[in-house]
């Protein structure tokens, strides 16, 4: 404005100080204006995090360990007023016996802290969370929501798990990768990288294929060594519904073995890394004539979700985030997932799961029911009071209380 006054004073031959004089009330109003709106917004940045942090805290010295339910599976849904952690009857949970049954236990390394991020603080992040980032729909994504979730386990000391049903190899189109390993891919702009913290993080992945098995177990391995990851979960089994009693499930993928025929060996990468799937019909439509000759359809090791994840003494009511990529039988995996937990409110606060494939399958292959792939899902999630959010190839489903 002064700047503006001035030119104007010498092209009309006017006296500048005194112009400067007159309009001084309008440049004083504007100034306070703008500090005004400044310390508005820096108000309203601060108190998301104090609030996250301080509820956090509060919630936690309620309970000084961390605990789960011994009838978390059993227990009816309470209101919603309720903390979850005054639900229930609760035992310590030992992070210590859970590293030490994994399979890929990183020797001589800080083992993850004791306390685990409960429902009640998980909640209450991603409650403001979902507040100050949903409505700009770049920010409202899987990775903002999962470092934020991350940054507060580091912050309050504690330990964010993840759970991971069809991880691969654990690096190729990995989003725990991409969101807590990989360098620059932070959404929080004071950090560029959880390197550093990662034994804040105890990822429980589940692979059923033995050969992608192994390389994720090894690339795990790898991560510790140069990060400070402390322990990691890996199980060899497929999360299967189809029948309780089963041990060993009918699982369909491409023969990847140095003698396997030439024409199996000429499949792209993709094809033999990632199409595995216990639906065989779905699989046989896609590789047609090649079906027989290439793919392997031997039974391998099987069990529910909760199953697989209690006999590596994880709990699945302290899971924040279950993320899930099967290759077009999300819709079956969740709904008997959802049928396996009678009490609903221990649901994973986080589902992210790829639909692109069930869509495709709704489209040339539907189900004989009335309802489609995408129909079951979505209807089952939304009943359970989760926001979906469409990531062109994925779903985001948030919930916003137990």
């Amino acid at each position: 404005l002064v700047e503006t006054n001035y030119s104007q004073s010498n092209s009309r031959g006017t006296n500048y100080s005194s112009r400067k004089r007159k309009n001084s009330p309008c440049i004083v109003f504007a100034a306070v204006l703008a500090m005004v709106n400044l310390t508005f917004l820096l108000f309203r940045q601060q108190s998301y995090f104090v609030f996250l942090v301080s509820s956090a805290k509060e919630s936690s010295t309620t309970n000084s360990t961390t605990y789960i339910s011994k009838n978390a599976l059993t227990s009816p849904v309470s209101s919603h007023n309720v903390s979850v952690s005054e639900r229930k009857t609760f035992v310590p949970v030992d992070v210590q016996k859970v590293c030490n049954n994994a399979a890929s236990k990183v020797k001589d390394r800080t083992l993850p802290p004791s306390e685990i991020l409960n429902l009640d603080e998980i909640y209450s992040i991603i409650k403001y969370w979902h507040e100050f980032n949903c409505p700009a729909e770049p920010r409202c994504n899987l990775e903002s929501i999962s470092q934020h979730l991350l940054h507060h386990a580091i912050e309050l000391n504690k330990t964010l798990i993840t759970a991971q049903v069809g991880a691969m190899d654990g690096e190729t189109n990995d989003p725990m990768y991409e969101m807590f390993v990989r360098e620059g891919g932070s959404y929080l702009g004071s950090r560029e990288s959880f390197s550093d913290d990662l034994r804040h993080w105890l990822p429980v992945s589940i692979e059923p294929v033995p050969s992608n098995y192994h390389r994720m177990a090894k690339f795990y391995g790898n991560i510790a060594e140069t990060t400070s990851l402390g322990c990691h979960v890996p199980i060899n089994a497929a999360v299967s519904y189809d029948s309780p009693a089963k041990k060993e499930c009918r699982f369909c993928r491409v023969n990847t073995s140095p003698d396997a025929p030439q024409q199996c060996q000429n499949l792209e990468d993709w094809m033999k890394d990632q199409l595995g799937t216990l639906d065989c019909k779905s699989s046989e439509r896609f590789f047609d004539e090649h079906f027989d000759l290439c793919v392997l359809q031997d039974p391998l090791p099987c069990s529910s979700m909760v199953n697989l994840l209690s006999e590596r003494s994880v709990p699945i009511q302290h899971v924040a985030i279950l993320q899930i990529d099967i290759e077009g039988y999300e819709y079956a995996l969740l709904e008997g997932f959802f049928n396996e937990m009678s009490d609903h409110s221990l649901l994973p606060p986080i589902i992210h799961f790829e639909h692109k494939v069930m869509r495709n399958e709704d489209n040339q292959n539907p189900l004989n029911g009335t309802k489609s792939r995408m129909e079951i899902v979505e209807e089952l999630l939304e009943n359970e009071g989760y926001i979906l959010k469409d990531e062109s190839e994925d779903y985001l489903a948030i919930r916003l209380h137990s």
